[in-house]
């Protein structure tokens, strides 16, 4: 039986949880499909449950499935040969991208991402790492990668090693549209975590106590020195 389908969309999918079974004939669809996309399918728990072959696929979008916990399995990532774009939106229980499962289990704990050029990750309130396990991960040609809005656990991009000698951008926020620059992306997102951890509770700031003892004037420079934007006062 042959599958021409190059794009595949699934949408509104509420009793789906996985998207490929094992020995299904949805395995010779996967070997076919270039452009993903998965939407508000809330009981999907990941994207297979087997190990099929997306050797195809260069683009990838997941929005709104609220049961995704994690997006591929080891084996699964490491059949994405030519997969180009990741986008991942407002999946509230996914923790990470790639399965932490086989930590331990191969010989040789490599997953390259060998055409992998844009990652963007937003609005994903649980979501710790891209993945939890001491994976090695290899980007050659990455240059942007977006880990923005609601996305205030993200810790660490991966416990093991990660290469991305081709980074250009690093957007941390929703507001930062030049992104900061691309030095190391394991050091950069870790900074940035701690930079921003002292505050991250917080939502009541006032200030009127301390305007009044240097006689309601606050200059820039020392909204600067607290660590705060001036836009925080009205």
């Amino acid at each position: 039986m042959a599958f021409p389908f190059r794009k595949l969309k699934l949408d509104t999918l509420p009793d789906l949880k996985y998207i490929w079974s094992q020995g299904s004939a949805s395995d010779l669809l996967a070997q076919n499909v270039e452009s993903l996309k998965v939407l508000g399918c809330d009981n999907s728990i990941s994207l297979s449950e087997s190990t099929p072959s997306f050797q195809n696929l260069t683009t990838l979008l997941v929005e709104r499935c609220q049961g995704l916990r994690n997006l591929f399995s080891f084996a699964t990532a490491q059949s994405l040969v030519q997969l180009q774009r990741i986008t991942v939106e407002n999946c509230h229980s996914l923790i990470e991208i790639v399965g932490g499962e086989g930590d331990g289990l191969y010989l040789e704990d490599v997953i390259v991402f060998s055409k992998l050029k844009v990652l963007k990750l937003k609005c994903l309130t649980r979501l710790a790492s891209f993945c939890s396990a001491n994976f090695t991960f290899k980007f050659p040609l990455l240059e942007e990668v977006m880990v923005a809005h609601q996305c205030a656990n993200f810790e660490t991009f991966c416990h093991g090693v990660v290469r991305t000698p081709s980074l250009q951008r690093i957007q941390l926020t929703q507001e930062d549209d030049v992104g900061r620059p691309a030095v190391e992306l394991n050091d950069t997102i870790n900074q940035f975590y701690k930079e921003k951890v002292g505050f991250s509770g917080l939502q009541y700031l006032k200030l009127s106590d301390f305007i009044s003892s240097v006689g309601g004037n606050m200059e820039q420079e020392s909204s600067r020195d607290l660590g705060f934007q001036t836009a925080l006062c009205p």
